[in-house]
């Protein structure tokens, strides 16, 4: 076996495993798409009334990511599809097709990396999310508002977070109280009950080191406010260590910059992993040109 057929098989093995690794993604994204699994049920729930507001928010949260991803999934089985083709036949013209594509993606990556080092997109990321979080009304008028009410409060309660950065966002941010207002419960209710976040940020109290659930999801949002745990957390001041300590108010972006962080040794493992073999895929396609005649 000569230089050009190791090189070959090599090139052919590598965007076999590729290929296989797209098809699953691809799969599960359609599965996404046509059976929304249990753990889409958050993104679910908050855009059930969305897509008659002019399809801002709804859908577009799951499907779009998932029209994303198969978008990608199919990109990569076409260019794994060329490249293993390519070396099985020997075709130039292929190879040469699959080392630009490849060069392209490998520079895209690189460029990435290093502006995500830099810390540039954090802050982008913070006000992104910000910018979401202050269309929030607490008594919404219209679908739209309804949507992104429900969409924080599921995403809050799903992930145990409070806010962007923290539970003094909705104090900074949102210019309104979050409690039980007049007419909540009928015209003859005159309940007021003054609150400093939402109701998704109380779902979850910490006893015993271990987060709780203090929420009922028998009755409404607004009889749960009225539960004496509910309110009392809705109520705290949230600037205290206390209310941190005992409260589910660390910020959602806080929480995923923290998870990213501690995992940053994998994160950066994996991207090293893929850029390497695009790299040396590269390499054997180069190499496999310049052996045919």
């Amino acid at each position: 076996m000569g230089p050009s057929s190791v090189v070959k098989y090599l090139l052919f093995a590598t965007n076999f495993i590729i290929f296989v690794l797209n098809m699953i993604f691809l799969s599960a994204s359609v599965y996404i798409l046509l059976d929304e699994p249990g753990f889409l049920l958050i993104f679910k729930k908050a855009q059930e009334n969305i897509d008659s507001a002019d399809g801002k928010l709804g859908a577009s949260t799951v499907t779009k990511a998932a029209y994303a991803l198969i978008g990608i999934s199919s990109f990569n089985i076409i260019i794994s599809f060329i490249g293993c083709f390519g070396a099985v036949r020997e075709n130039k013209c292929m190879l040469s097709t699959y080392f630009g594509v490849t060069l392209g993606i490998f520079i895209v990556i690189v460029i990435g990396g290093i502006i995500e080092s830099t810390g540039v997109l954090t802050g982008k990321g913070t006000a992104l999310w910000q910018s979401e979080l202050k269309k929030y009304k607490e008594h919404p008028n219209t679908t739209e508002d309804r949507s992104y009410k429900r969409f924080w409060n599921e995403l809050q309660s799903e992930l145990k977070c409070c806010g962007v950065d923290g539970a003094s966002n909705w104090r900074d941010l949102i210019k309104e109280d979050f409690g039980v207002d007049d007419g909540d419960f009928g015209e003859d209710d005159v309940i007021l009950i003054k609150a400093n976040v939402p109701a998704g940020c109380c779902h979850w109290q910490k006893i015993d080191g271990e987060f709780e659930s203090i929420w009922n999801d028998t009755i409404s949002d607004e009889e749960n406010k009225l539960d004496p745990k509910v309110r009392g957390c809705m109520q705290t001041k949230i600037d205290t260590a206390k209310a941190r300590e005992t409260f589910a108010f660390d910020g959602c972006y806080t929480s995923f910059k923290e998870w990213r962080d501690e995992h940053k040794s994998l994160l950066v493992g994996i991207g090293m992993g893929v850029a390497l073999v695009m790299f040396l895929n590269m390499l054997f396609s180069f190499a496999l040109c310049t052996m045919l005649e």
